[in-house]
């Protein structure tokens, strides 16, 4: 059993540092299964009290992909041209629960979960990017590129682009496709004991 925990570990080890920020694709068109298969996948992140406050808009025709480059700013125009599609993430500050919840769940939403944060739009915006983590992770172990971002012209014209109600908050749209170009050499992390602490900020972990 220990062999099939080390490799698995190293697998998903494996994925997790082949993932980068994609700027360029590959005139080459993912499948729809492969999109499917993606977006189920994403859809197994955790969030609070399973609300799953949030909805992603897949986009992969040309006249979609058009109207979405035009919402984008800086370079990410082409980067939504380029990709066999890319994803709008969209979050729901005032989600409905799920039918299977329990009968505590509402008044715990309203008094710990949405109460904790500053506003209803951020804990909503924290919920949905667990599910875009995982969306980039099972992308990547698929062979796939992926590049998130977050310059539009405005929130609104993303949501005017793919015909989002005002109600949602959009943190991010993602590119994805297959990579035109080489990987770049990898980007810098701040070092572990800049980030990580034990028991109390400032106590840097360091590994027994």
């Amino acid at each position: 059993m220990e062999s099939v925990e080390n490799a698995s570990a190293k697998a998903v080890s494996d994925v997790i540092l082949a993932r980068y920020a994609c700027k360029t694709f590959q005139d080459e068109e993912v499948s729809d299964d492969t999109i499917h298969r993606l977006l189920h996948l994403s859809s197994r992140a955790p969030s609070a009290l399973n609300t799953q406050p949030y909805v992603c808009v897949v986009v992969k025709s040309d006249s979609g992909k058009e109207a979405l480059a035009q919402a984008m700013d800086g370079p990410n125009p082409a980067h939504v041209r380029e990709s066999s599609f890319s994803l709008v993430w969209a979050a729901d500050p005032n989600p409905e629960l799920p039918p299977d919840a329990p009968e505590f769940a509402a008044s715990l939403l309203k008094e710990v979960s949405l109460k904790q944060q500053s506003t209803h739009e951020a804990w909503a915006v924290k919920q949905t990017m667990i599910a875009v983590g995982f969306f980039l992770i099972a992308a990547t172990a698929h062979g796939l590129h992926t590049n998130p971002m977050e310059g539009f012209k405005s929130q609104a014209a993303v949501r005017e682009a793919v015909g989002l109600p005002d109600k949602y908050d959009v943190p991010v749209v993602v590119a994805v496709g297959f990579a035109k170009d080489p990987r770049p050499a990898a980007s810098s992390r701040r070092p572990l004991n800049e980030t990580f602490f034990c028991n109390r900020f400032g106590q840097s972990f360091k590994a027994t």
